[in-house]
């Protein structure tokens, strides 16, 4: 999906000259137990990069798609989203007729490669689909297999985080940027 949104952005003029920055993370996960030290290894180097290069101001928000083709496509994004980028996102796939695609995830936060971001300042929104399966029972198994995707749901997924970017990009009132 992401190629696929970077063919998209390359093919649009952009009339106000945003850079976007686009990185695949890894490590993800812990080794032991979630900390400090522990788990979300790739973003939390590249969060450390954007502030040690003094970096931080040039980034106007953050989105990450993780787990995004599931069949029985649910997102349900962290209750510690910016309201701005929240608001955003569910008017967006309200735009689409798709909103019922789209929530809060019931548990509140997530522990995901948006945190290290949002700990810098940086507008920050996880789209994921915490449900794989039920009670979640396909992720990290042996039944993760690709008849559990759907073109469909990563179409959908793919036109509203794209039509997030642009909304960002053009700053027409997300984030409360004029």
């Amino acid at each position: 999906l992401l190629l696929a949104i970077m063919h998209a952005v390359a093919n649009r003029v952009n009339p106000r000259d945003t850079t976007l920055v686009y990185d695949f993370f890894d490590g993800e996960e812990c080794v032991d137990t979630y900390g400090p030290r522990d788990g979300l290894h790739g973003s939390r180097h590249y969060a450390e990069t954007i502030r040690r290069e003094d970096l931080v101001r040039h980034y106007l928000a953050v989105i990450v798609l993780d787990m995004i083709g599931d069949r029985d496509l649910s997102v349900t994004i962290p209750m510690d989203t910016p309201c701005p980028l929240a608001t955003a996102l569910f008017q967006i796939a309200e735009e689409h007729r798709v909103r019922e695609a789209f929530g809060y995830f019931p548990r509140g936060s997530i522990l995901d490669d948006h945190r290290p971001f949002q700990e810098l300042g940086i507008p920050s929104i996880d789209i994921i689909d915490f449900q794989f399966g039920p009670g979640n029972s396909y992720w990290h198994t042996g039944e993760d297999t690709m008849d559990k995707l759907s073109a469909a749901s990563l179409e959908i997924v793919g036109n509203v985080a794209l039509e997030l970017v642009w909304r960002i990009a053009e700053k027409e009132g997300v984030l409360g940027i004029d």
